[in-house]
């Protein structure tokens, strides 16, 4: 006959292996299951791709205009002028005598208005803000034809107008005096973007923010500067460099697509 102790430790040896049984079982239940679970979560991403690109495929591409704004769609008073409001004899002495690159710093939003003209000239004298701010608002004025061809652009169904601008928060003046939000967005400011052009992080930052693809999409952008427009075409959009004709700028928009602005 089998010892008592012996038949217990058989007993336990058995339950020992029961048990390790059972974990295997329920482990092996488990992963399958996790498998289960994570084949069907692929599948679902699998779908929503699939869908996703069907509904990219379907869909139009999209027509945005990307307008630098100062002497392209308004003209720019800075250079009228502004030396007297600012005592100098002209240009060339007013140049001479402020700080480097405090202008820029107030453009990327570096610094305020009133930090600029505080510290606009080498020799720390004082400016008039309140002048300077007058005689700018007083000389904003549409770049002929560039108002009825931002209002043509506006009533096309499906584009998209932006202002990309390298300005400080002047562009409020410029906006509380000719309303340019009425036909744009004033999404890609550089003061409050903190990039100016012709950086190439400006160009990426604004298609990133707009969800465009330029292999797809119309992007145009629209400058006077040719260093910017460089700039552009470099970062994938199209670029029609402003020379101060309406009536070409809406021929080159017409050659890019927009055949809605033909007259």
């Amino acid at each position: 006959a089998v010892p008592p102790a012996r038949r217990r430790l058989s007993f336990a040896r058995g339950e020992l292996s029961a048990r390790r049984a059972e974990r295997s079982r329920r482990f092996v239940r488990l992963q399958a299951n996790r498998r289960a679970d994570q084949s069907l979560r692929m599948r679902s991403l699998l779908r929503a791709a699939i869908a996703l690109r069907a509904a990219t495929a379907l869909a139009p591409p999209r027509r945005i205009v990307l307008f630098d704004v100062m002497d392209t769609l308004v003209a720019d008073p800075f250079f009228k002028g502004i030396h007297e409001v600012l005592g100098c004899a002209d240009m060339n002495e007013l140049f001479g005598a402020k700080n480097p690159g405090v202008y820029e710093a107030y453009e990327t939003g570096a610094i305020s208005q009133d930090e600029l003209w505080r510290t606009y000239f080498r020799d720390g004298r004082e400016v008039d803000a309140d002048k300077v701010r007058r005689f700018m608002k007083d000389g904003y004025e549409y770049v002929r034809g560039m108002r009825s061809l931002l209002g043509e652009l506006d009533r096309v169904d499906g584009v998209e107008l932006y202002a990309f601008s390298n300005y400080g928060d002047l562009y409020r003046l410029v906006e509380e005096k000719l309303e340019l939000s009425r036909f744009l967005e004033w999404r890609f400011v550089s003061c409050e973007t903190g990039l100016r052009k012709p950086d190439p992080a400006a160009f990426h930052m604004a298609v990133d923010d707009l969800g465009a693809d330029p292999a797809r999409d119309a992007v145009v952008f629209v400058d006077d500067s040719a260093t910017n427009c460089q700039a552009a075409e470099a970062a994938g959009l199209s670029a029609i460099c402003f020379n101060g004709d309406s009536a070409d700028c809406r021929t080159a928009l017409i050659a890019l697509g927009f055949w809605e602005l033909r007259v």
